[in-house]
């Protein structure tokens, strides 16, 4: 687990700067359905709102880090403890 939690808060990081523009914020324009419900779970966790805990407008690491367990749970369907192509199909 604390593999997966640790690349996926690498991955998290490289989304930072998408963090801070708001006029994309929860976009996911071009699905439709079950997709679009997907994606938005997926991008609902990377927002700036989902890691701003203490809701100064600023994502400090540690706001980051917590966040990314609840947003992991979200996404792991079976509570395996992994995210896989399983708990993302639709």
């Amino acid at each position: 687990m604390q593999r997966l939690t640790a690349a996926l808060c690498m991955v998290g990081l490289l989304t930072v700067p998408a963090l801070a523009a708001a006029d994309t914020e929860g976009d996911v324009e071009g699905y439709q359905g079950d997709a679009r419900v997907l994606m938005q779970r997926i991008t609902d966790g990377m927002t700036r709102s989902a890691s701003d805990a203490d809701g100064d407008g600023r994502v400090q690491r540690a706001e980051f880090i917590d966040g990314t367990q609840a947003w992991l749970n979200d996404l792991d369907r079976n509570g395996d403890g992994v995210i896989t192509a399983d708990d993302l199909a639709l």
